[in-house]
This record gives structure tokens, C-alpha cells and sequence, in this order.
């Protein structure tokens, strides 16, 4: 089963840019596999064992996506995906890509985006597509002005 932690940050200026983070492994070439028995208070346990501070879990058939505290994360303990070779390396890294908050207002910029990303091929293997399910976390942390326009 897929496990995807991720964070949005956002401004509350609508004009200013986001951060959109996705905790991936070997390099940030894939998603974490955990056993599918595993309970929604285990992949808790799991990830604030390993840092990941967990503010909110959303599970569907093969895949949890779990949000994470940004105001408790520390990313400074982590690599980013700028700090490695992501061709060779094995490591655990956050993927962060900023993003103008107002650009994410248009759908065909956001059709683009979760393309460019790679979780397009991959909504196939969810039941729930991942980009409505990440859009929906955006959504509930944006600014009353962004939300109204997204």
C-alpha cells in the first residue's frame, strides 16, 4: 500500500507563491510501501517515529495520504530532493515545489502540474484520484480570497 506524506503551505497574501511537499523515497522515485493491514494509528505511530509530525490521515483503498504539521515539521532534519542526485540516490527526501498560489486557480495549470509530477499515470492504481485528494487539503488551508477563487 502507497503512503504519501505531504504538507501545502500557504501565504495568506493570495499573490504569493506555495509550497507543495511530498515525502518520498529512493531519491524521490517512489512512494513508501507499508503492509495494507497496517491501522490508521500505526502509520501515526510510524511517521512520528520518524519526524513527521502527522496533522490529519485520509485512507482509501490502496493508498494513505497523510498530512503533515508544517508548523511542527522540521524540515532542516531532512535531505530535499535539491540536496541529492535523485538518478542514484536511496534516500528519504522531501519533494518541495513552489507554486504562485494564484497560478493553482487554473485547472488547466493544475491538469499540467499532477502530468508533469508523475501521479497522473498513477492514479490509475487509486481509487481516489491522488491530485483531487491533494487539491482538497490546498483548498482547506487557502486563504478565504484563494479559496473563493479556486
Amino acid at each position: 500500500m502507497d503512503l504519501i506524506p505531504v504538507f501545502c503551505k500557504k501565504d495568506l497574501n493570495p499573490e504569493s507563491w506555495m509550497e507543495l511537499g511530498f515525502f518520498l523515497t529512493e531519491g524521490g522515485r517512489s512512494t513508501w510501501k507499508v503492509d495494507s493491514k497496517l491501522s490508521e494509528t500505526e502509520i501515526k505511530q510510524l511517521l512520528e517515529t520518524n519526524d513527521l509530525p502527522v496533522k490529519k490521515i485520509h485512507k482509501h483503498s490502496n493508498i494513505w495520504i497523510v498530512e503533515i504539521d508544517i508548523g511542527k515539521l522540521q524540515l532542516d532534519m531532512f535531505y530535499t530532493w535539491d540536496e541529492i542526485n535523485p538518478e542514484v540516490s536511496d534516500l528519504d527526501v522531501w519533494k518541495i515545489i513552489k507554486v504562485p498560489q494564484i497560478l493553482w486557480s487554473c485547472s488547466v495549470f493544475r491538469n499540467e502540474f499532477w502530468k508533469s509530477m508523475g501521479f497522473m499515470e498513477k492514479q490509475q492504481d487509486f481509487s481516489c484520484p491522488f491530485s483531487l485528494l491533494f487539491e482538497q487539503l490546498c483548498l482547506e488551508e487557502a486563504p478565504p480570497l484563494l479559496r473563493q477563487l479556486l
